[in-house]
């Protein structure tokens, strides 16, 4: 396997370890909020702030832990430098899409859907030294995707579900 470039099997297997992951990471934190029975629309405070982790799981040097792991790093797609935090969590809200996701892998492995829009691409690891944390721009980044989160809650979810479950 080459060094200079990102396999299909890496990016795959990379994708897959971050999804069990985080998913773990979300359960774990949300474990509480469901050992006591907390329900909607309730459990929407504490989830948004915890799912938004998903979306800012790479905003630390343009590496997730399975990038760690794999030696990848996402960075701007013009530049080549380390991709900042924005950048990352544009990227990851295509993972909803993780089916899809997955299928543009299989024909380009540098650059999936959140890739093009977010102007980012997965390299082999480009910095081997311990990168500079842009601490403000990943808070400011985690912060704007809770308030994205709670307003595509409010704007749009909150209605169906106080609907179909009966909630005020």
């Amino acid at each position: 396997m080459s060094t200079n470039e990102v396999t299909i099997p890496m990016r795959l297997l990379s994708m897959a370890v971050d999804h069990f992951v985080m998913s773990f990471l979300l359960l774990v934190i949300m474990f509480p909020v469901m050992i006591f029975g907390i329900t909607l629309p309730y459990s929407i405070y504490v989830g948004i702030p915890v799912f938004a982790l998903y979306f800012c799981k790479d905003s630390f040097g343009g590496k997730s832990i399975a990038k760690r792991i794999f030696k990848l790093q996402v960075v701007n797609y013009k530049t080549g430098l380390p991709a900042i935090p924005f950048q990352c969590m544009i990227r990851n809200l295509f993972c909803i899409f993780w089916f899809v996701e997955v299928i543009i892998i299989l024909f380009n492995p540098g650059r999936r859907i959140g890739d093009f829009i977010a102007f980012t691409k997965v390299v082999p690891e480009v910095n081997k030294k311990p990168e500079k944390i842009h601490v403000s721009g990943i808070i400011f980044t985690y912060i704007f995707t809770c308030a994205v989160l709670y307003g595509v809650y409010f704007l749009f979810l909150d209605n169906l579900f106080s609907k179909y479950y009966g909630l005020l």
